[in-house]
């Protein structure tokens, strides 16, 4: 039986040293028959059969027997260009991020709102609830108001250890209802505000995916 060619032999077996190297930049290992190659300084072509000393921090190139390119080898790097490099990579990574976040909220936008009309009716159904409770509040603010001017006024008429203790207690009620219904109110409107801020953001973005 046929012998399997010996050259082509130690080929395969310098690829598979090769390939299991990381292309980082350090030397490659001598392989027996490879022929190592590189421009030195002046621009002149040199090889050797090993990596000849002209091509140190040099990409430098790596043939087989055949003559057929194995490998290229790229000068190592310095640290501040590795750190250049890393920081490249993580600007990149969060430019990436920005992206994917865009489209995402691009998406929900348009599976959300068909038109700004669907966008400006789903804002008033938002609010008017809030503002009806706003109002009802203020109204009650008021009557009580009313009723505490009375309950004064009529608190007025007597020396102040004198006033009939009923009377005395509808002025204190009169203005805890005063107070519950304004921190009800700042309540309310404090959600109001927020639904305001949210579907404007959604208002302009809509419009720039739109434009």
């Amino acid at each position: 039986m046929t012998q399997p060619w010996p050259g082509f032999f130690l080929l395969l077996v310098g690829f598979a040293a090769f390939a299991a190297q990381a292309q980082s930049g350090k030397e490659a290992p001598r392989i027996p028959g490879n022929v190592y190659c590189c421009l030195d300084a002046a621009g002149k072509r040199t090889c050797s059969e090993t990596v000849p000393a002209q091509c140190s921090g040099r990409t430098y190139f790596i043939y087989g027997k055949s003559g057929i390119l194995l490998r290229k080898v790229d000068p190592p790097i310095s640290a501040a260009e590795r750190e250049r490099l890393a920081a490249e990579k993580i600007q990149q990574q969060q430019q990436q991020q920005v992206l994917r976040e865009k489209r995402r909220r691009r998406d929900a936008i348009l599976a959300t709102y068909s038109s700004l009309d669907e966008l400006n009716r789903l804002q008033a159904q938002a609010e008017n609830p809030l503002k009806q409770d706003i109002a009802e509040a203020q109204a009650k603010i008021d009557e009580t108001r009313k009723r505490l001017k009375a309950s004064e006024e009529t608190a007025s008429r007597y020396e102040k250890a004198q006033v009939p203790t009923e009377l005395a207690s509808n002025i204190t009620s009169y203005n805890m209802e005063i107070k519950f219904q304004n921190e009800l109110i700042k309540m309310k409107q404090q959600e109001l505000d927020t639904i305001q801020k949210k579907f404007e953001k959604d208002r302009k973005f809509y419009q720039e995916i739109m434009k």
